[in-house]
């Protein structure tokens, strides 16, 4: 039996929650082929890029997409500007363990 979990609504884009996008037939067609590929679902992304299914399989992570576009500058622009967010997450990240760290090794200081 699969599992069906889903963090959340077809609908849920990363930057903008709550957004409402319709599906044309195919892409429902791929979802609902697609979405039986994997034990669990965790993620419907959909953007104006594309529609992803991301969920577990096999005892790994993987996902499924199908474009919305074929202008490959938008693609790129789009893959781009993710990996951008991601390295600024990232540096958020390490600044607060810097930060942690830091007040950390000052709490063990004898004043």
């Amino acid at each position: 039996m699969v599992g069906l979990r889903m963090s959340y609504p077809v609908w849920h884009t990363r930057r903008t929650k709550n957004m409402k996008m319709k599906l044309n037939k195919e892409e429902q067609e791929f979802i609902a082929k697609n979405i039986t590929r994997f034990d669990v679902v965790t993620e419907i992304e959909v953007n104006d890029i594309e529609v992803r299914i991301y969920g577990e399989h096999f005892g790994g992570v993987g996902s499924a997409a199908i474009y919305r576009t074929n202008d490959i500058k938008a693609i790129y622009s789009h893959c781009h500007a993710e990996c951008v967010e991601a390295e600024e997450n990232l540096r958020k990240i390490k600044k607060l363990e810097t930060n942690a760290s830091m007040a950390a090794r000052m709490e063990n200081i004898d004043w």
